[in-house]
């Protein structure tokens, strides 16, 4: 049996993730048909168009990533928007050579698009975009580069990231009952265990060697790594492989990508200190992306 990893909703949960959770729960598979909506899934990835980042972009993606994730959080939108966002943009920017400040405006323009579908609040008017820029680009510009973002990604808004698989392998079991070390709780293992995914999901963001991977494999590296520090082993196939048919043998390269690449330094010996820990190594990624703050230069 696995974990009861369903996620509470509550005031603190961003809205992108109770909105992406209440749509596939819409559905009517998640809970009663795991294997239908993983294939639902799967085949809406496939459509996606493959993303290869230029040269060009490739040098100024960190800062644009930190860029969407800025501007998201300003304007209280939640992990899918974001995910979705970079999404758009790298898929955008894979198939358009442009200068940096027009990378910064397919990215505004990414991140208001992912909103209109993951949000419940209304993304920024043109009138506050145009703010935004300082009067640079005008509304025209604006439309134009949402034509533009919509005819790339094939009018296909409705995008599958890593973030919507690690999600739902946590909502219907990510690990068996027995990974749990004897004599620990499974609650707050569970818990703790989906902080640490979510965190860690975040964190594969920055890497654009990911892209070399499916969405599928990087979120179920990412819950391999999880289970790894969580010490959580499973003796047998668990849940996930049986489920999608894919072996922590099949994830070795993508494994190995992300343990060369996520800084987790500061992670802590202890289960019960992860947490806390993910927030600093967040906030040391952050550190290391960024050259600006959005705050000082956002006219909302």
């Amino acid at each position: 049996m696995g974990l009861d990893f369903c996620y509470k909703c509550n005031a603190t949960l961003v809205d992108g993730r109770r909105v992406m959770r209440a749509r596939v729960r819409a559905e009517g598979r998640l809970l009663n048909d795991p294997r239908r909506t993983f294939e639902a899934l799967l085949n809406r990835t496939i459509r996606q168009k493959p993303v290869s980042p230029s040269a060009s972009h490739i040098e100024r993606r960190a800062d644009l990533v930190c860029f969407v994730t800025n501007l998201a959080q300003f304007l209280r939108f939640g992990a899918v928007t974001v995910h979705s966002s970079i999404l758009f943009m790298d898929t955008v920017l894979s198939a358009f050579t442009a200068n940096e400040k027009q990378e910064r405006l397919i990215a505004f323009v990414c991140v208001t698009m992912a909103a209109k579908l993951n949000e419940r609040c209304d993304p920024p008017s043109l009138e506050e975009a145009e703010a935004f820029f300082e009067r640079e680009f005008s509304r025209e510009h604006f439309r134009h580069c949402e034509e533009l973002v919509a005819q790339t990604i094939g009018f296909g808004l409705n995008v599958v990231t890593s973030l919507h698989f690690v999600e739902f392998f946590l909502s219907v079991g990510a690990v068996s009952e027995e990974a749990v070390p004897r004599g620990q709780l499974v609650q707050p293992i569970a818990t703790e265990f989906e902080q640490l995914c979510l965190k860690l999901v975040d964190l594969t963001l920055p890497i654009f060697q990911l892209h070399k991977f499916s969405a599928l494999e990087v979120a179920l590296s990412v819950i391999e790594i999880a289970k790894e520090k969580a010490r959580l082993v499973e003796e047998r196939p668990g849940p996930l492989e049986l489920l999608t048919k894919v072996s922590k043998q099949d994830l070795a390269q993508c494994i190995e990508v992300l343990n060369s690449s996520l800084d987790l330094s500061l992670l802590q010996e202890s289960f019960t200190d992860f947490p806390d820990a993910i927030d600093d190594a967040l906030t040391k990624e952050e550190r290391l992306t960024s050259r600006s703050s959005l705050y000082t230069q956002t006219g909302f």
